[in-house]
């Protein structure tokens, strides 16, 4: 049994089959099939790890590799796909031409990435058991992929896939989901070596903001000799550093600057000096082609000799990645060089760039967009954007440029505001990999914060922990590009919204009921001091989540019910469906059935203004709890609320079909006012339809007994005493629990804007 003990982790993982194993295995002796499957399995153990990956599984002439895994990796999926492309060459010229005749080995494979459990295995399920969704859709990919093909999955590679020659985007089709996945038939490798100039193939937005930043380079470059010779550009990944270097040597180039440029990378073969001889080769050009040398180009004194006499700016990017070699180097470069003439820019993810011998350095941080950059900017992605995905996107990348066009993309394909199911795999799987590299104590900290939700009290942190918490840790993990100061010196919010939501999914389900259970029980006991109208969203929320039913239900229908009152529709919809979860813990089946009644009409009433397609499948949810506990009438009603919102989003005929169920529901009851209320929408229904003899035939019907109906009811009218409201009655103003009453990962609903 292997020791690794059970976690949720997000890997990468590549599927490979041999093409035709039952014709190849037909027309060969059992000892030659042997030994043909032993040569694969000798491949695949040299290709997989000089890629990072590891070999799961090998069943007969199939394999399961793994990436991201022990070791995180950011670029997990490249990786995966790199080891894909050497393997189907590695087998393809494989020779085996005396067994096989005329036959090809070919093999085809599916690359997907997800969340999955990782057990320690056996000799039946190999190295690891790995069990998820992720595993399933990786493995059907594999099927689905033509002779030689591999099929990668579009969220699994994000931006990556530039690196890549592809073919047209393929969505399939797997058994027990209702979308199609997507993705890729991968051919070749596309000749990049960075992920800039993969962005820069696929087109980049024009450049935005950074006005500062500009104005502090031009004035570094134009100082004199004894200012730092320096500049340090920091900022965490997609922030845009390497966007601002294109805008950075267009200003030096304009001042007579030569500008020359290396990059250090963490991936595959990256040699050593790596950056430093791409410099050599560009300030010696031919000459420095031609020569075999390695040390002659690279000595520091070569490198001072071929930058003398002009004015050199030498750019190195990605300098997080630089081997010891070229720090040395560069060291030993800054110590010859004349300062007059020489100016060298690092860019790094870190603002730590290491000992630089005599140099001194000119830092210069790179910070998120603000709203109005990021308003701009996702102007020049979607046409005439929604304020309301304006806000989704703002608060969702944090500001970061990568995320505000990967997030921009995601709604021009998906056509939808951005959610959890959007952020992408290669997204969460740089999240896990910097979160792995944290002590555990600095993991538990954003674990409890994640829980807690987008933006955290500071005084419920305190609580939790029974002590104020660590300043300093939470510094640390601010410099650590996870966490942000909040919009008042009393919280703290994640620094994107996809962040916090990436670490919330990788909780294990029992730690994660335990925390929300946590939190549950201090909030409960600070409600005498800071009130319930405050702390109800927040109550609501974690008490559903930590599968309190008996607590949390009523107090997300009272969350749900104040949201309405003060006319926060999507934050209604929100607390009523979170409920909806809560209906599984209730035993009774009154109870139930009341709740579910509730639940139908209060959700239904929040959404009328506003339909969309996705109700529809709430109140689905709800008819079938109707159909198991509650009456003749409730049925009714929930047809009568599916017809409404089908007839709302265009469903003509689906609403017809609802309308006329509850319609003969009424007749049957010989409930008269509802069948008057359901035959006038189903008049309409009919009219959208474009059935309009019988809408007109309707009408005629319905609209006398309507007149009647009003008339007698004008009769028979008294004047009622007006009831004071409450005081207490909570608004929209003291609705101000945590943010994150509403951040359920993997719930099915979406906020809409009401316009």
């Amino acid at each position: 049994m292997n020791s690794v003990r059970q976690e949720r982790r997000r890997i990468t993982l590549l599927f490979s089959d041999l093409t035709d194993s039952t014709g190849i295995s037909a027309g060969l002796e059992p000892e030659q099939f042997a030994d043909l499957l032993e040569q694969i399995r000798t491949i695949a153990h040299r290709v997989i790890p000089r890629h990072g990956g590891e070999i799961v599984r090998l069943d007969g002439d199939g394999m399961l590799c793994l990436f991201g895994f022990p070791e995180p990796q950011e670029d997990a999926g490249r990786r995966a796909t790199e080891a894909a492309l050497d393997l189907h060459d590695a087998i393809s010229s494989h020779d085996m031409s005396q067994a096989l005749g005329d036959r090809h080995l070919r093999l085809h494979s599916g690359i997907h990435a997800g969340l999955v459990l990782l057990r320690g295995g056996d000799i039946v399920r190999g190295k690891y058991e790995v069990l998820g969704d992720a595993t399933n859709i990786a493995a059907r990919l594999c099927d689905a992929a033509a002779p030689g093909e591999i099929l990668v999955s579009t969220e699994t590679l994000g931006g990556d896939q530039h690196f890549f020659l592809t073919g047209p985007l393929r969505a399939i089709k797997l058994n027990g989901r209702s979308a199609p996945v997507s993705s890729l038939p991968v051919k070749s490798r596309a000749g990049l070596n960075r992920r800039y100039e993969a962005r820069e193939r696929a087109g980049l937005v024009p450049f935005q903001g950074r006005t500062d930043e500009l104005h502090t380079v031009r004035d570094w470059l134009s100082r004199s000799s004894a200012d730092p010779v320096i500049l340090g550009l920091h900022g965490p990944a997609g922030i845009g550093k390497s966007r601002f270097l294109v805008e950075l040597t267009k200003v030096a180039s304009e001042q007579g600057w030569r500008v020359v440029q290396g990059y250090c990378e963490s991936y595959l073969s990256a040699r050593p000096l790596q950056p430093l001889r791409q410099i050599a080769t560009a300030l010696r050009g031919e000459q420095a082609r031609k020569t075999t040398s390695d040390v002659e180009i690279l000595t520091a004194d070569a490198l001072t000799e071929t930058v003398s006499g002009e004015r050199i700016l030498m750019v190195i990017d990605d300098w997080q990645w630089a081997d010891d070699a070229t720090r040395d180097l560069l060291n030993a470069l800054l110590r010859r060089i004349n300062p007059s003439q020489f100016r060298c820019v690092l860019a790094s993810r870190v603002d730590d760039f290491g000992a630089l011998g005599p140099a001194s350095l000119t830092p210069l941080a790179l910070a998120p967009f603000d709203r109005d950059t990021t308003t701009v900017t996702i102007g020049q992605i979607l046409a005439a954007p929604d304020p309301f995905v304006i806000d989704q996107i703002q608060q969702a990348s944090g500001g970061s440029p990568l995320l505000i066009e990967e997030l921009c993309h995601a709604v021009t394909a998906g056509g939808d505001a951005p959610g959890s199911d959007l952020r992408g795999a290669w997204f969460d799987q740089a999240v896990q990999a910097r979160f792995d590299r944290l002590e555990a104590h600095d993991q538990d900290f954003l674990n409890r914060s994640a829980v807690i939700g987008y933006i955290v009290p500071i005084w419920l942190m305190d609580r939790l922990y029974g002590a104020p918490i660590d300043r300093d840790q939470l510094e640390r993990l601010q410099a650590l590009d996870f966490l942000f100061p909040g919009e008042t010196f009393e919280t703290f919010r994640f620094k994107h919204g996809l962040t916090r939501d990436a670490l919330y999914a990788g909780i294990g389900r029992s730690e994660r009921l335990r925390l929300h259970a946590q939190v549950f029980d201090t909030l409960e006991h600070a409600v005498p001091e800071r009130g319930w109208a405050v702390l109800l969203d927040a109550l609501a929320y974690h008490a559903l989540a930590s599968g309190n039913a008996e607590k949390g239900l009523p107090l997300g229908i009272a969350a749900g019910d104040a949201a309405l009152s003060a006319g926060a529709l999507d934050r209604a919809q929100g607390h009523y469906l979170a409920s909806l979860e809560g209906l599984n813990g209730i035993s009774q089946a009154e109870a139930r059935r009341d709740a579910a009644w509730s639940l139908l009409n209060k959700f239904g009433l929040a959404c009328i203004v506003d339909p969309s397609p996705d109700q529809l499948l709430v109140l689905e949810r709800l008819q079938r709890e109707l159909a198991l506990y509650g009456t003749d009438r409730d049925l009714q009603r929930a047809d009568y609320w599916m017809g409404s919102i089908a007839y709302g989003v265009g469903l003509g005929k689906r609403s017809v079909r609802h309308l006329q169920a509850a319609r003969h529901r009424a007749q049957a009851g010989g409930r008269e006012d509802d069948g008057r209320l359901i035959q006038t929408k189903l008049a309409h229904s009919l009219f959208a339809s474009g059935r309009i003899a019988e809408a007109v035939e309707q009408f005629e019907v319905i609209l006398p007994q309507l007149a009647h109906a009003k008339a007698a009811m004008n009769a028979n009218f008294r004047p009622m005493p007006m009831r004071a409201m409450p005081s207490s009655m909570p608004n929209a103003e003291t609705i101000v629990g945590p943010q994150s009453c509403l951040d359920r990962p993997k719930t099915f609903w979406i906020i809409r804007q009401v316009r």
